[in-house]
């Protein structure tokens, strides 16, 4: 079943789930616009911001590396990243949809937060094109 639990430990499968779900045109914009504690209130959108490229280590004040949050320990490359994103817009995920911190995915891409990834600048290019529209 398509989740952000899915998206961040089976990318592929959720590929090919939400796929599926769009060639049989079913409504899951409500699935996709769903925000949950586990993903910081964000939108499946926000969940695959959070997981494309690679992630750059944080660390606490002691020096202990940070690692209870969505997407820490998985990646998903910007190719699977740029389709599973084409099928979010197909599925009608909302891009203007605020997570907890009040940020749109628009407003992270410059960020240097705790998900901060390195390695998705096509990734990023396209989340840019969608907020030009």
């Amino acid at each position: 079943m398509l989740s952000k639990q899915l998206l961040e430990e089976n990318p592929n499968e959720y590929y090919r789930q939400i796929c599926g779900l769009n060639q049989n045109k079913l409504d899951i914009s409500h699935i996709l616009n769903s925000t949950e504690y586990n993903s910081w209130y964000g939108t499946d959108l926000h969940c695959l911001y959070y997981l494309v490229g690679d992630l750059q280590p944080k660390y606490d004040r002691d020096g202990n590396e940070c690692v209870i949050f969505y997407g820490y320990g998985h990646s998903i490359s910007n190719e699977l990243g740029i389709k599973i994103l084409k099928e979010l817009i197909i599925g009608g995920v909302d891009i203007n949809i605020k997570d907890y911190y009040e940020e749109t995915v628009k407003d992270k891409l410059n960020g240097n937060g705790l998900s901060t990834r390195i390695n998705n600048i096509n990734f990023k290019t396209e989340i840019e094109k969608l907020y030009l529209n």
